[in-house]
């Protein structure tokens, strides 16, 4: 599976692989699987839908993962109320950024025009 073609479903179960993806982009391309996992869902309820189960969040990054399209490895994750950290797995793209970017993705516009919105209220009210 490609890039393009991942982007391109709109039903579940692919359609969050590609939520995966736009919300890997948005983070800089890291992130800790239990923080994806909140990430997708936030990204679903700020487009008005309903967040996936957190098990097939981690289907479709195992997904993404034998396609090669992010990279998974297990390590220590920091937590201030652990002396030894916690044991997650960090999600990294791995396709570049840029790629995703220049594909026209109308959910990932549609996501960043209704965030930029938020903040310009939430900046007028200050």
């Amino acid at each position: 599976m490609n890039l393009k073609e991942v982007l391109s479903y709109d039903k579940d179960p692919e359609l969050i692989m590609g939520d995966v993806i736009r919300v890997l982009v948005l983070c800089k391309g890291k992130l800790w699987l239990s923080e994806v996992i909140m990430e997708v869902a936030g990204f679903r309820r700020t487009l008005g839908e309903d967040p996936p189960k957190a098990d097939d969040i981690k289907e479709a990054v195992r997904r993404l993962a034998k396609d090669n399209l992010v990279k998974v490895s297990r390590r220590l994750r920091a937590d201030l109320s652990k002396s030894r950290g916690i044991a997650d797995y960090i999600v990294e793209l791995n396709v570049p950024p840029y790629m995703i970017w220049n594909i026209s993705d109308n959910r990932l516009n549609r996501y960043i025009v209704i965030r930029n919105d938020v903040f310009r209220r939430a900046l007028k009210r200050d």
